[in-house]
């Protein structure tokens, strides 16, 4: 199992959960090009209106995901708050 996270600061908690970390964005296209083989995706949103990128995140970055995800895929489970 692995996460994208934007913060190489939590890398730390998700191994220890038995997460493998890897630093991206989904709103950095590039960053998304090194993404493990995988079958099922789960995307977690928090809202934080204080973020500078807003909605952007919602819309921009699930593009980018959904333009990037490997062949094989076969679920997309996506929560918001």
């Amino acid at each position: 199992m692995a996460a994208l996270t934007r913060t190489t600061s939590r890398f730390e908690q998700l191994r220890a959960s038995g997460i493998e970390p890897i630093e991206g964005s989904w709103l950095r296209p590039e960053s998304l090009s090194n993404l493990p083989p995988f079958d099922r995706i789960l995307v977690a949103i928090p809202h934080r209106p204080e973020e500078e990128y807003g909605e952007l995140t919602h819309a921009t970055g699930l593009a980018n995901l959904v333009e990037a995800l490997p062949e094989g895929w076969q679920r997309l489970i996506y929560l918001s708050t």
